[in-house]
């Protein structure tokens, strides 16, 4: 089962770009290639942006010659899911949307932070649901996806809430989104994440 997260940038463009947003705010809200690990992982948004489109179109080909041959030796490509990190953007969009700013991180200036959609808001599924549709469209079909849901993302202060029981609730909430595209769908989580769902 091996992790097949390249060309997700791609999705994601086509995902904001529904949503609303401008070729310039989605291209910006992205780091350039060399930081994209962090951004994927909420640390850092806009560091040395915006991304070329010509990266978005030849990462998402590249992935779906991963995914092909994943495929062709039986393997089962783990691909990933929504996971709360939206473009601050989305606020002039969806003014109503729980969308809190992360901590800052490594020293960037606090231009640079990211955002995090609540995932008890209603916001979070519709995105969850267009993410997934986007994903299938292009990499085909997944019953096995991975979400980053790192301690750092879920202790967003939202509302002074930061207990067990409250990520706990955020991962069961982000776990119901993926059982609506898919009843037998499996749900990998971040090895950072230190808690569980019972």
């Amino acid at each position: 089962m091996p992790l097949a997260i390249t060309g997700q940038e791609s999705v994601w463009y086509r995902v904001w770009t529904k949503l609303g947003l401008t070729d310039e705010e989605i291209r910006n809200y992205f780091t350039g290639p060399a930081h994209l690990p962090w951004h994927r992982m909420s640390n850092l948004d806009y560091w040395q942006g915006p991304l070329p489109k010509e990266w978005l179109d030849t990462q998402e080909a590249l992935q779906k010659q991963i995914v092909a041959r994943e495929r062709q030796f039986n393997m089962r490509p783990i691909l990933p899911a929504f996971a709360g990190h939206v473009p601050s953007e989305l606020k002039r969009i969806y003014p109503e949307a729980k969308i809190s700013r992360m901590s800052s991180w490594g020293g960037f200036e606090d231009k640079y932070r990211s955002h995090f959609l609540d995932p008890l808001d209603p916001l979070f599924a519709t995105i969850q649901k267009e993410f997934l549709e986007e994903q299938t469209k292009l990499f085909g079909t997944c019953l096995l996806y991975t979400s980053d849901a790192a301690d750092d993302l879920l202790c967003v202060d939202l509302g002074g809430r930061r207990s067990i029981k409250k990520k706990k609730n955020l991962l069961r909430m982000r776990w119901s989104c993926l059982r609506i595209r898919e009843e037998s769908t499996a749900f990998g989580l971040s090895n950072r994440v230190s808690t569980t769902i019972q």
